[in-house]
């Protein structure tokens, strides 16, 4: 089977698990967060970074779900220029009491850099050393 087969097999596969996991939610059911993780991931990994943002907030607010690709999501959305959005979600996440880790604060800083914006790119690197020191302090 030639690649661009295998990517078109592939791509329809994820829309079919997309409308699945729709119509599962529409009757009901709830996804374990492994289920979820698989399935955000695998959007984000196709570079539909949309879905995969719509699914986790949905997730979040109605299924008390904290998706575990939180990175693989914000490095997406920072990588499509979408950065109003990866922040709109960061601080949505802290406010449920999430904590960065070191892949989200990279996903920032690379697109601080990328824009051309060093200082902002350095602040949030001290930022994510002082986080991570004060962690393995506690």
């Amino acid at each position: 089977m030639s690649i661009l087969l295998q990517g078109i097999v592939m791509l329809v596969m994820l829309i079919l698990r997309y409308l699945c996991f729709k119509d599962m939610c529409r009757k009901g059911f709830r996804a374990e967060a492994l289920t979820m993780d698989v399935f955000i991931g695998g959007l984000c990994d196709k570079r539909r970074v949309g879905e995969a943002l719509e699914i986790t907030r949905f997730s979040m607010r109605y299924l008390d779900f904290f998706p575990t690709w939180k990175s693989y999501l914000t490095k997406g959305l920072c990588s499509e220029g979408k950065v109003e959005e990866a922040l709109k979600l960061h601080v949505e996440m802290v406010g449920q009491g999430f904590e960065p880790n070191f892949e989200i604060y990279e996903a920032f800083v690379d697109w601080y850099l990328k824009e051309g914006n060093v200082e902002m790119a350095a602040k949030l690197r001290k930022e994510m050393f002082d986080v991570q020191k004060q962690q393995e302090e506690e």
